[in-house]
């Protein structure tokens, strides 16, 4: 029998009186209507579940944790309560824009095969005031199963994903402060990701962000989700190993030589496994090998450019090969006349 009831936007909630409000009525608002609103308060000590139960509409369904039970548990308090075919992520403090839902359905509809549909954001402050800025993640199916590999690339309250996948992978596992960077990379490896280029979502920066509070928490999570993907591809990988990946090849922390053996591993291991599509991940390698280049302002940067097997005529561009021979000359010229 068909599900009667399209979507589940599922809303967690602890503490969350100052912003809560906006967020219910963003869902509220939504230009699709046949949706259930199921909200986790869990556990608030303030005004959270008050807030919550002032709002007269069937569709909300509230369940209360007699304590706080942290952000995993309440979440897949959805595996059970669920109803929908869809579930939409929207965390308690960020505004859906009207045309959210029907959007991201639409986009299942015209790909069936997709699993999470997610957005562009747009940045708002405490006030709820957008400051301009945007969070423009990558779209592409390709695209987005590799990228993932080394940053989540997923805004998660822009995220809507099939129930059923949601169950499949029994919800939110791993750690702390990443559980939703770690449901997107699990269903990453086995189904299909999309990112739409609209801006269905306004994601509030403030203070009291979980990842500016807990930053040494959300490092250490991070490092043994980069272990577990290394291992993926067949990499018993060190501190060393991981600290690139983490850095995202960017930060010039190590010598060239050591990004270029890393660099090096990857594009064999992945060559093996095949765990992602080969000429996505080779260009995205060679991107980053690109950056250092720039970063490091290199007297050989032109050769560095060149080096095998990371090099590959179908990705380079005109464009790269003529800014990489400028920083070869300008620092050649920069030596000479030091000598001089």
């Amino acid at each position: 029998m068909e599900n009667k009831i399209e979507v589940t936007v599922l809303m967690t909630a602890y503490n969350a009186s100052k912003y809560i409000s906006e967020s219910i009525k963003s869902v509220l608002n939504q230009t699709f209507k046949n949706f259930e609103f199921l909200i986790i308060n869990d556990g608030s000590t303030d005004n959270t579940s008050l807030i919550a139960h002032s709002f007269n509409d069937s569709r909300i369904r509230i369940i209360e944790n007699d304590q706080n039970k942290g952000l995993i548990y309440s979440r897949n308090l959805a595996l059970k309560e669920a109803k929908g075919n869809y579930i939409a992520i929207l965390d308690s403090d960020d505004i859906a824009l009207p045309n959210r839902l029907m959007t991201q359905l639409k986009a299942f509809l015209n790909n069936t095969a997709l699993a999470v549909v997610g957005s562009r954001a747009l940045i708002i402050n405490e006030k709820g005031i957008r400051t301009g800025q945007k969070l423009d993640v990558f779209s592409g199916i390709n695209k987005i199963k590799v990228t993932l590999f080394f940053e989540n690339t997923i805004v998660h309250s822009s995220a809507m994903i099939k129930t059923k996948v949601f169950k499949e992978m029994n919800g939110y596992q791993g750690e702390s402060l990443i559980e939703d960077y770690d449901l997107f990379y699990r269903i990453s490896i086995l189904y299909p990701i999309e990112n739409l280029t609209a801006y269905l979502v306004e994601y509030r920066i403030h203070d009291t962000n979980i990842s500016i509070q807990k930053r040494k928490e959300l490092d250490k999570a991070l490092f043994k989700l980069k272990r577990k993907q290394l291992q993926k591809l067949g990499i018993q990988a060190n501190d060393e190993h991981i600290n690139m990946i983490l850095d995202n090849f960017k930060y010039s922390t190590f010598p060239m030589e050591k990004y270029f053996k890393m660099l090096c591993i990857l594009k064999y291991k992945n060559t093996e496994f095949l765990v992602y599509d080969k000429n996505t991940f080779n260009t995205v390698l060679f991107d980053k090998w690109y950056n250092l280049i720039i970063q490091k302002g290199h007297i050989k940067s032109i050769l560095f450019l060149f080096r095998s097997p990371i090099f590959e005529w179908r990705i380079v561009t005109a464009k790269q090969i003529r800014k990489v021979f400028k920083i070869s000359l300008k620092s050649i010229l920069g030596t000479s006349k030091i000598k001089s």
